[in-house]
């Protein structure tokens, strides 16, 4: 067996060598999974944070949609019950213009025949 002391130093230079060579390799590796680490427990303490701020968005978003579909139902609604009342309006017309027209022709109706019977009765008068 051999001591420290008994090792030929070229062999422990080649031996510190290499391990330099592994430390080079191995520390920068090391630090870079403890970044990832680090940042993956501070990705966890704010998971909470993370999962509340996300439904508060997505409820956010949902009451906006739901405002906007509202909006579109009652405008709808506004422009169906507008063109029925415009409908009704425009058949009462319709129906007005027919009875005032009815009611005309009898008030015509009326007065040539109270004007003829009058003519008549002048005749009659005038005769008599």
């Amino acid at each position: 067996m051999t001591t420290p002391d008994s090792t030929p130093i070229a062999d422990r230079v080649r031996f510190w060598e290499e391990q330099d060579k592994i430390n080079k390799e191995l520390i920068p590796r090391v630090i870079r999974q403890h970044e990832l680490l680090t940042a993956h427990v501070t990705d966890h303490e704010n998971l909470v944070e993370t999962v509340s701020n996300a439904m508060q968005q997505a409820l956010d978003d949902a009451r906006r949609e739901q405002h906007q579909n509202y909006e579109a139902a009652l405008a709808t609604a506004k422009t169906d019950i507008n063109n029925e009342a415009q409908a009704n309006l425009d058949q009462a017309m319709v129906t007005l213009n027919l009875e005032w027209r009815k009611t005309r022709n009898l008030v015509t109706a009326i007065t040539t025949g109270a004007i003829a019977i009058g003519l008549a009765a002048l005749i009659i008068g005038i005769l008599i």
